[in-house]
């Protein structure tokens, strides 16, 4: 969905992903990586300073133009305003999540004009069009609604960091009822508790943005029975009811939440297939590898479902990031880059003689790729020297979300760093220099300077945010 991005926007959003490297950058060169005026590149940095208030933008004639970042800010924040000054991301985040009676309220709702909204969906519509939507009347979203939930769910995901944040007590209330009951009577609660909390987030989004589209809709269609993989009795009994239409949740509307490949893949209803050639052609990749290297990859099983979401979010690609530069290790290791051209061409090779065609191939192979490595650490340190980084880890969450982050860490980088947790307690430079850190690695802001990098971090660590500390790692190699 880049696309519907207008051409100012797009450009100053591949502005601000030059500058969150933090690298000084000559006007020039801007100028020429943006294909655009002087004039231009002025406005558009007085632009960026006026909406990413996070972002610091120094312009001087000797050093060029260089960002100065918070510590706490991490990859999703460009997006994010990117996408809260975009009226087109603005005018599709209200149709997926509300319910308007006509254009005009919608209009009201947006504060633009009736012309403006006329162009906004002349603009999109082409886009959808390719995934078998449209918008009807301006003001509701028509097509398949799987798709349309894994649209709103994307949002939902990019725009909110906890899932509590997203919704009133009583919309919340209801969707953690729903699961509760859904979880219990299907057995469900060894799966559920193994999930990830970035699985667990995406299950309740997942469940919230079906009830939004029922709440939308003027009826579903309905479902045949053969269809059903999950029992609903139990939750028909508990008699919940949408919080909008006050519809009793019965098991045609349980059976329209549930019953769908996503929630069979988390729950491995339906583990991820070997007779599927793209996760068939993964497994054969990671057994060579393991034959050459003489090494287990023991979450094998993991990043074949991971795969296997990935593959069903394919078809949706509705987010605005930039995929070259999201995904990837900065290594530049002859070696790895060999075994990535490897997998390149299995998959190739898998989806040309297989007819199978994705939206982004080089984007989708670069992201397996990357989880391979996040999933097989012990694949990359075999390119790498032994030492470890000592961190000091700064958080303000809670116990069940430092306990994940820390062990994500640990899990991903934990045979390079040392990490020590400090919650948001008083950190000195006389303590640091005490403890001889190497760096800090916090999800808040931190006020002071300190001598050593400053790395801002997501709860849930985000692959850029991983390849960043062992970037920093592989600089103290070298």
């Amino acid at each position: 969905m880049l696309k519907i991005l207008s051409k100012k926007l797009k450009r100053q959003l591949r502005l601000l992903e030059y500058l969150f490297e933090g690298d000084s950058y000559r006007f020039n060169d801007l100028e020429n990586l943006l294909g655009c005026s002087a004039k231009t590149l002025r406005n558009d940095l007085l632009d960026i300073h006026s909406y990413a208030s996070d972002i610091k933008i120094k312009m001087t004639r000797g050093e060029g133009v260089k960002a100065t970042i918070l510590p706490h800010v991490t990859e999703d924040y460009i997006y994010h305003v990117i996408k809260q000054e975009s009226m087109e991301y603005r005018y599709l985040e209200a149709i997926l999540l509300h319910k308007f009676k006509n254009y005009l309220e919608l209009a009201d709702y947006l504060f633009i004009s009736e012309s403006t909204l006329r162009r906004i969906v002349d603009k999109i519509n082409p886009t959808l069009h390719r995934y078998g939507m449209k918008v009807q009347a301006l003001i509701k979203l028509t097509g398949n609604d799987q798709i349309i939930t894994e649209m709103t769910v994307q949002f939902l995901m990019e725009k909110y960091h906890y899932f509590e944040d997203a919704f009133p007590e009583n919309f919340r209330s209801l969707i953690l009822q729903l699961i509760q009951a859904f979880i219990e009577e299907n057995g469900l609660q060894p799966q559920f508790t193994h999930l990830e909390p970035q699985e667990e987030k995406l299950f309740y989004f997942w469940v919230a943005s079906r009830i939004l589209l029922l709440q939308n809709e003027e009826s579903i269609s309905s479902i045949s029975k053969k269809q059903k993989k999950f029992r609903y009795e139990q939750l028909s009994v508990e008699r919940l009811r949408l919080p909008k239409t006050n519809d009793l949740i019965n098991e045609q509307l349980a059976t329209y939440i549930f019953d769908k490949p996503f929630v069979h893949q988390l729950f491995d209803i339906e583990s991820a297939s070997m007779k599927n050639p793209i996760i068939l052609a993964l497994n054969n990749f990671i057994k060579e590898v393991e034959e050459k290297y003489g090494i287990i990859c023991e979450d094998k099983q993991r990043i074949f479902r991971k795969v296997s979401i990935l593959l069903q979010q394919n078809t949706v690609p509705f987010t605005v990031y930039y995929k070259k530069n999201s995904l990837f290790f900065k290594n530049n290791h002859s070696e790895m880059k060999e075994i990535q051209l490897r997998f390149w061409n299995k998959m190739k090779h898998a989806m040309h003689n297989h007819s199978i065609l994705l939206n982004d191939f080089e984007g989708f192979t670069t992201t397996v790729f990357t989880e391979i490595l996040l999933y097989w650490p012990v694949l990359l340190k075999m390119f790498e020297e032994n030492k470890q980084v000592r961190a000091l880890v700064v958080t303000n969450a809670t116990l069940k979300y430092d306990d994940y982050l820390l062990s994500n860490l640990e899990h991903q980088l934990g045979n390079r760093f040392e990490f020590i947790l400090r919650k948001n307690k008083t950190i000195s430079q006389a303590l640091i220099n005490y403890e001889n850190y190497d760096c800090i690695i916090s999800n808040i802001s931190i006020d002071k300077s300190y001598n050593i990098p400053v790395f801002g971090i997501s709860v849930f660590p985000k692959a850029r945010e991983i390849n960043n500390l062992i970037h920093f790692y592989q600089e103290l190699l070298a």
